[in-house]
């Protein structure tokens, strides 16, 4: 006798499972899947899915540090990459899946994934916000973009591949961004820039910058809070002390600020100290910040 829905999903919360992972029985075979999710907040479809290699039983399915790679795949798709989740999951890899961008953006608030996956096709998101907020919350990670051919070419994502994909396509593309170093990337607040690529993400979106321009903005983030001269900025940026026209530094602070401000126009992260010099806020603040914040490089080392 066939069992009512209500009593199958009695049952299914007595013993830890919702009927949604049914499918996910099928992708790993005899590997374990935990669905979990916040305290007193109800379950939603495989909105947050952790697996682990065969081996790993109840008492490991929330140690992290027995995993020694980290994939985030964001999507509410993944069985149509059942193979590869299987590949990776035998080498060791740890998988989590999730299904929105909170869940994705708690997901990287609670560990550190070495290459997030973004199936926007299937979230019916626009990508490049997505793709350009998951990338604020993990800068170093390499991120894999899989998405519709009409994508444009952006600097949040690493690779990028049409929807639908091949499942040892992105199998091939995830190896090739863990073979390759983490990016090395400068961060305060809401801003990411790349010390490589020389690419900003900010507030008024994401960019490539220019010599001049990634000197300017590194050396300003990286003392974030505190006023710097024009004199500093001189020395340091174009090797010069000749201070009797600055009008190089005018055009280049209103070029970054096209770049760093929502309304270039009014400044609230490149600030003007009139007789000093910039400052940078990375808060948006009027005034200067009591100290620094992080300006952590994030490399292959963290």
């Amino acid at each position: 006798m066939a069992e009512s829905g209500q009593w199958r999903r009695r049952r299914n919360a007595k013993s830890g499972r919702v009927s949604c992972v049914a499918k996910a029985a099928n992708w790993l075979y005899n590997v374990q899947a935990v669905i979990v999710s916040d305290a007193g907040e109800p379950f939603q479809g495989h909105d947050l899915l952790r697996a682990s290699p065969p081996g790993h039983g109840r008492k490991h399915r929330n140690n992290r540090r027995t995993m020694s790679t980290h994939i985030l795949f964001v999507g509410r798709q993944p069985d149509i990459y059942a193979p590869l989740w299987r590949q990776l999951l035998l080498s060791n890899t740890q998988v989590t899946f999730a299904a929105s961008q909170t869940r994705a953006l708690r997901e990287l608030d609670s560990a550190t994934a070495d290459v997030i996956v973004l199936d926007a096709a299937s979230l019916r998101l626009s990508p490049e916000p997505l793709a350009r907020t998951l990338r604020q919350r993990a800068p170093a990670a390499r991120m894999v973009l899989i998405a519709d051919s009409e994508v444009s070419i952006g600097y949040s994502y690493d690779y990028l591949l049409s929807s639908p994909a091949a499942w040892n396509r992105v199998l091939k593309v995830i190896e090739e961004a863990l073979a390759s170093e983490r990016r090395q990337v400068l961060v305060q607040g809401p801003f990411v820039l790349d010390l490589v690529e020389r690419t900003l993400i900010g507030p008024a979106g994401e960019a490539r910058l220019t010599g001049k321009l990634f000197g300017l903005l590194a050396l300003l983030m990286r003392n974030a809070g505190h006023t710097i001269s024009r004199h500093q900025i001189m020395q340091e940026i174009w090797h010069t002390s000749y201070l009797d026209d600055t009008r190089t530094l005018d055009v280049h602070m209103s070029w970054l600020r096209g770049l760093v401000e929502p309304e270039p126009k009014k400044p609230v992260y490149l600030r003007t100290k009139r007789g000093v010099g910039y400052i940078f806020t990375p808060g948006g603040e009027a005034d200067s910040l009591p100290a620094p914040l992080s300006g952590e490089v994030l490399s292959s080392a963290t």
